[in-house]
């Protein structure tokens, strides 16, 4: 009986041990998927953390092209204004200069008038003289 006793207090001992080498197996195969599950949380975080600084220095660099395009549309609108002001001067400036040479022309119209009468007037003066001092 004792040596019954002893064959089933060894085969629980052998079960035990090889029962606990089973679940320390188990274990390490866990925490091996612990620590490789770890290292993917690790990389993701890392990855996760990249694409935040990229998705932050995209909507930087959008609020920048926007502030651009906004400037660069008043820029634009404010050199349209200018554009079109600067037309009106030339135009006035032409009207201006177009009057002045029609003002020129007809004084130079006159003055040839003048000067034909004048010369026509002075003719007949000195036909009139020659004619009076001839007798």
């Amino acid at each position: 009986r004792v040596e019954g006793y002893k064959t089933a207090l060894e085969e629980l001992r052998r079960r035990y041990h090889g029962n606990t080498a089973e679940k320390e197996e188990e274990v390490a195969a866990l925490e091996q998927n612990v620590s490789q599950l770890t290292e993917k949380v690790e990389v993701l975080q890392e990855e996760r953390s990249l694409l935040h600084g990229q998705v932050k220095g995209l909507k930087e660099a959008l609020e920048r092209a926007q502030s651009s395009a906004t400037r660069h549309k008043r820029e634009a609108t404010q050199l349209t204004l200018r554009v079109n002001a600067l037309k009106t001067s030339l135009s006035q400036a032409i009207n201006i200069a177009e009057q002045s040479t029609l003002h020129k022309l007809e004084l130079a119209r006159s003055y040839r008038y003048q000067s034909f009468k004048l010369s026509r007037e002075g003719q007949m003066n000195w036909q009139l003289l020659t004619i009076g001092l001839g007798k």
